[in-house]
């Protein structure tokens, strides 16, 4: 990947153009491109990603790839509509890496259980993080 620290070309452009730092702007493209490095894993897990399978698996695969992507991705940035608490972030975390591994029907409803409950309490708990 060319966005991480030390051979991040990306990185060095625009620092170049911003005036940011390097070591700075670097980790922040890493924490952005999480999802990129993690996808990656998916298709070793999960063999309809593809295209291997029937319609019904590779469909089921994709859109919980899709969703654990997202959820590693706000686990990760600590922001999903609203700033996430530190554990909200990890069940995120752990409820996305779920989705992401191989699709089996338990995997899948844990993994959507766990991702989404920090969301879910947070949101009609109208819980406040202060930064």
């Amino acid at each position: 990947m060319t966005i991480t620290p030390p051979s991040c070309t990306p990185v060095f452009v625009a620092c170049g153009i911003s005036g940011g730092k390097i070591w700075e702007t670097g980790w922040e493209a890493v924490r952005l491109g999480i999802a990129v490095y993690v996808v990656s894993f998916a298709f070793v897990y999960n063999p309809a990603l593809l295209a291997k399978g029937t319609a019904l698996e590779i469909i089921l695969a994709f859109v919980t790839a899709a969703v654990g992507s997202v959820l590693v991705a706000a686990a990760i940035r600590g922001f999903a509509g609203q700033i996430l608490p530190w554990w909200s972030r990890g069940l995120a975390l752990i409820g996305g890496l779920l989705l992401i591994g191989p699709t089996t029907f338990w995997a899948t409803i844990a993994g959507l259980g766990i991702g989404f409950s920090g969301f879910i309490y947070q949101r009609f708990s109208q819980q406040k993080v202060n930064v």
